[in-house]
C-alpha cells in the first residue's frame, strides 16, 4: 500500500462534523471509530492529525483497537482515549491488556455498551446477585454495573446512553458508590 495514500472521506467527515457543530471551536474529543481494512492506522489517522493542527479537533481517541493499533495510531498522533466494549458480559479488556495499557499510559477508556446493550440491559434485573447489592445499597442495577466498571480501573469512565433525567441522576449516584472487593466479586459473568 503507497505510504502516502490518505483517507480523503475522513477528512470530508471531520469537516462536516466541524461545522455541524457550529465550525467556531474545536471537536473536544473525536473518536476514530473502528480500524478500517482498506487504510493503515496511520493513513487513517492522518486527516485526524491534519485537523489537530488545523484547530478543528482538540483531542483525538479511538475506537475497537488492540493495543499494538493503539500504540500505531500513536506514533501518528496524539491519542487520550480508547472506546472498546466492556461490560459484565464482556470483559476482553481484563485480559487483551487494553486496559491495563490504558492505566499505564494514563488514557481515558471508555467502556461502550456499559450496560450490556439493548438486547443484554434488562437482564441486569434478573441477576439475583446485581438485584440483592442494588437493595442493599439503594440504588438500581444500573448504578452498580457504572460503579463495578468505575472500580476496575482508575481509567474507566463509562458513558451510558439515557433518554430521561432520571436515568442520569441515576447514573451520576455512580460516582460515589463504593464496592468492597467481595461485592465486586459478586458481578457475574454469563
Amino acid at each position: 500500500m503507497d505510504s502516502q495514500r490518505q483517507s480523503p472521506p475522513l477528512r470530508k467527515t471531520i469537516r462536516e462534523s466541524f461545522e455541524a457543530l457550529g465550525g467556531q471551536k474545536p471537536i473536544d474529543l473525536w473518536q476514530y471509530h473502528s480500524p478500517d481494512t482498506d487504510y493503515s492506522i496511520a493513513e487513517s489517522l492522518a486527516p485526524a492529525k491534519e485537523a489537530v493542527e488545523a484547530g478543528i479537533i482538540r483531542f483525538v481517541g479511538v475506537s475497537n483497537f488492540s493495543v499494538e493499533q493503539i500504540k500505531r495510531a500513536r506514533d501518528t498522533v496524539e491519542i487520550v482515549s480508547v472506546q472498546n466494549q466492556y461490560n459484565p458480559w464482556y470483559r476482553q479488556p481484563e485480559s487483551d491488556g487494553v486496559l491495563e495499557y490504558c492505566e499505564s499510559e494514563k488514557l481515558t477508556f471508555f467502556p461502550w455498551s456499559p450496560l450490556g446493550g439493548s438486547r443484554r440491559v434488562s437482564r441486569l434485573q434478573e441477576m439475583p446477585a446485581l438485584v440483592n447489592l442494588a437493595r442493599e445499597k439503594n440504588v438500581s442495577v444500573y448504578c452498580i454495573v457504572l460503579a463495578w466498571l468505575m472500580a476496575k480501573s482508575p481509567c474507566v469512565l463509562p458513558i451510558p446512553g439515557a433518554s430521561k433525567v432520571s436515568s442520569i441522576e441515576d447514573s451520576v449516584r455512580a460516582i460515589d458508590l463504593k464496592l468492597t472487593a467481595a461485592e465486586m466479586q459478586q458481578i457475574p459473568v454469563d
